[in-house]
């Protein structure tokens, strides 16, 4: 009896135990910004790729301290008789300068190179000095970036008036296998265990 009672306990502890591994990789924080005329044709959009990004599993839509910000621009698509025939839609990736990783890896870059130059001369040495001096140099000269976005993929999308949805969707498709399969790769280096596995 007292053997059940703690088969029932272990089978109930369980389920917990799994959930509690699978959120130590924590989500991918993504930002919808989206630039159009319509507000109805804004507010629609937006929920369709909310809709596809929270179906991914591993996503949580946020406002502000986003790891990834979908930037969607909206342009009216007419053709010579005036005829609307669907938005082309502007597809940008962006990730925020993370400023602290990027001043500390400077600062290890010239830690670096002061040490590098105390070493005795050799050809070796003055070649490792000199592209040091240069990637600190290049580095130090886009401190101005700090704060700002970088894009990491832009992509344009078009078609008819009423398949709107159906770019949306394409859109997260995209996003899913060009930028977040790689990030998910990185996160399980980062924070052991599986990465989520996609249908």
């Amino acid at each position: 009896m007292k053997n059940l009672i703690l088969i029932i306990v272990f089978l109930l502890l369980c389920p917990s135990l799994v959930l509690a591994e699978e959120e130590s990789i924590p989500n991918f924080k993504v930002r919808i910004k989206i630039d159009c005329t319509g507000e109805d044709l804004k507010q629609t959009t937006e929920s369709y790729l909310s809709r596809e990004l929270r179906s991914l599993g591993d996503v949580t839509i946020v406002d502000t301290g986003e790891d990834c910000m979908i930037e969607v621009v909206l342009l009216e698509n007419t053709i010579t008789s005036g005829e609307k025939i669907g938005p082309i839609l502007s597809v940008a990736y962006l990730e925020p300068t993370d400023a602290k990783v990027f001043l500390s890896v400077l600062n290890g870059l010239a830690d670096l190179h002061t040490l590098v130059v105390s070493y005795p001369y050799t050809e070796q040495i003055n070649e490792v000095v000199d592209r040091l001096s240069a990637l600190v140099l290049k580095m130090n000269e886009s401190t101005h970036t700090l704060g700002d976005y970088s894009i990491d993929q832009h992509l344009l999308y078009t078609g008819g008036t009423n398949d709107l949805r159906n770019r949306c969707e394409k859109i997260i498709v995209d996003f899913d296998n060009n930028y977040l399969k790689e990030k998910r790769v990185i996160k399980v280096i980062m924070y052991g265990g599986e990465a989520p596995t996609k249908p």
